[in-house]
């Protein structure tokens, strides 16, 4: 999978640092110390992971290099509720308003 600065990753592997697990932590890719081979993904999480500062791209000590295939790319929350509409939602909102009309037309035959 190929990574760019500023996606949003979820780590998948259960790496550590001296202070915090980092599985299912969530962060954001800052740099990318060499983009052909997919490896050292500089990562920035929210909290203090006891990292570093990603050669100078995110504060110390919220930075940590990772591998890539220890990360997967998280989908913007508008593409997951879009995904979820068409899913689940829309067939039944379709359902009720199509059982609704059929009351609708029953009732004016009458």
């Amino acid at each position: 999978m190929s990574f760019q600065i500023g996606d949003v990753v979820i780590v998948t592997f259960p790496a550590a640092t001296q202070k915090c697990q980092l599985i299912n932590k969530v962060g954001t890719i800052k740099h990318i110390k060499d983009k052909e081979a997919g490896e050292h993904i500089g990562v920035e999480f929210s909290e203090d992971v006891g990292g570093h500062d990603l050669s100078g791209h995110c504060q110390k000590p919220y930075g940590y290099y990772m591998r890539s295939s220890h990360l997967k790319k998280m989908e913007p929350l508008a593409v997951l509720l879009q995904k979820q509409w068409k899913k689940e939602w829309e067939p039944k909102l379709r359902k009720e308003i199509t059982h609704d009309l059929v009351i609708l037309v029953n009732e004016d035959d009458t």
